[in-house]
């Protein structure tokens, strides 16, 4: 975790996502700038939010399979 990154739990689900789009543009942009440090902040700093919004996606999941396990246990893939 970047040391300057905030307490990602307390976002909720739009405002993190919007903060990961806002980091993913600044990545953009800092790719034409020469200073490469200044990039790997950014990517160490999305990383952490990307991080948080993939646990809360795995947990929504989750949540959506043990309330549908009719579905889910229906669906045989091999």
């Amino acid at each position: 975790m970047h040391p300057l990154t905030s307490n990602l739990s307390e976002l909720s689900d739009d405002d993190l996502l919007k903060k990961v789009n806002e980091l993913h543009s600044r990545m953009r942009s800092s790719q034409g700038l020469r200073n490469p440090s200044y990039s790997q902040q950014i990517a160490m700093i999305l990383g952490d939010y990307q991080e948080e919004y993939n646990k809360r996606m795995a947990k929504q999941a989750e949540k959506f399979a043990q309330t549908n396990k009719k579905i889910t246990d229906k669906i045989d893939i091999e």
